[in-house]
């Protein structure tokens, strides 16, 4: 049993649109992740060098900056590497929307909606010659 599927230029529209808000949560996702990752690490590395001396001031103040540096750190490079992701969500967007815009030009040289044996392209080299 076959099922006709007719085009829906709406859904492709809300198709784009969920591209695009994936895009933006991508990236905030992963600077926040990131951070987290960073604090986590920056501090295991800093307490890591602190735990070197004897001065328990020298190992908390490791410990806090090295959290610190690695939150700033890793966030930001998490951000950097996920607007790559986030540009091709982008641009895939703006290939659905592309396919839109050209069916509604498509369309709108076409009495009978789509090009139907070629009349709307004669028509255009009609309006051409005149």
């Amino acid at each position: 049993m076959s099922q006709t599927i007719n085009y829906d230029p709406r859904i492709i529209k809300a198709h784009a649109t969920n591209l695009y808000m994936a895009a933006e949560r991508l990236v905030r996702n992963a600077a926040i992740l990131g951070g987290v990752i960073g604090i986590l690490v920056g501090f295991v590395v800093g307490f890591g060098l602190g735990s070197l001396t004897e001065n328990n001031d020298i190992r908390f103040f490791a410990a806090i900056f090295g959290a610190a540096g690695g939150t700033i750190g890793l966030s930001l490079f998490a951000a950097e590497l996920a607007k790559g992701r986030a540009f091709q969500l982008k641009l895939q967007a703006q290939l659905a929307m592309c396919q839109v815009q050209i069916e509604e030009n498509t369309r709108r040289f076409s009495p009978d909606g789509p090009i139907a044996g070629g009349r709307a392209i004669a028509a255009l080299s009609d309006e051409e010659d005149e």
